[in-house]
């Protein structure tokens, strides 16, 4: 999430056949499938992985269960994200930085819009966070090419004006 602007049911619902490690642009695909939905106004879109993002999902992918189709297994099976959500205050209280209603693990995907705004345009920033799909609206066009190579380039600079482009991985204790 702190990478990709993705929300926690997003996330949550991320499995192998939509990640495309080996591609010529890095990405995973955020489309509808059996463990989650899209919301309304929000359409299926590629987002790249770049910098440690890239480094922990192929870290993932190598350790990954023979035979599982789901990137995060502990969470896939929740009715929704909560439970994701939930996980993640702990950490972010043990480091300080939680404050209720104001700083919680949603927070991270407001972070990479804030980080996208001061480094691509906005149609960039409305690819990669999902937003402003369809006719006539800012991320939408005509065509098929949503322009990964070009969304990998300014989400990198997002997160290299972020401070996280080269965050350290921590050992992947989910299973």
């Amino acid at each position: 999430m702190m990478f990709t602007g993705l929300s926690p049911d997003e996330a949550r619902g991320l499995q192998w056949a939509e990640v495309h490690l080996d591609d010529p642009t890095p990405h995973f695909e955020v489309r509808p499938n059996g463990r989650r939905r899209l919301k309304k106004g929000q359409r299926r879109r590629r987002v790249p992985l770049v910098g440690s993002a890239l480094a922990m999902m192929r870290e993932r992918r190598q350790k990954a269960a023979q035979g599982t189709s789901d990137v995060f297994p502990r969470y896939c099976h929740q009715r929704n994200a909560n439970t994701l959500s939930a996980s993640l205050v702990k950490p972010m209280k043990a480091a300080g930085v939680w404050q209720k209603t104001v700083k919680v693990p949603y927070s991270l995907r407001h972070s990479v819009k804030d980080w996208l705004r001061r480094a691509a345009p906005t149609n960039m920033q409305l690819l990669i966070m999902g937003h402003g799909h369809g006719e006539g609206r800012a991320a939408g066009g005509y065509g098929g090419d949503d322009l990964l190579d070009m969304q990998a380039q300014h989400l990198e600079a997002a997160l290299r004006r972020g401070g996280v482009i080269d965050y350290p991985t921590l050992p992947d204790t989910e299973g």
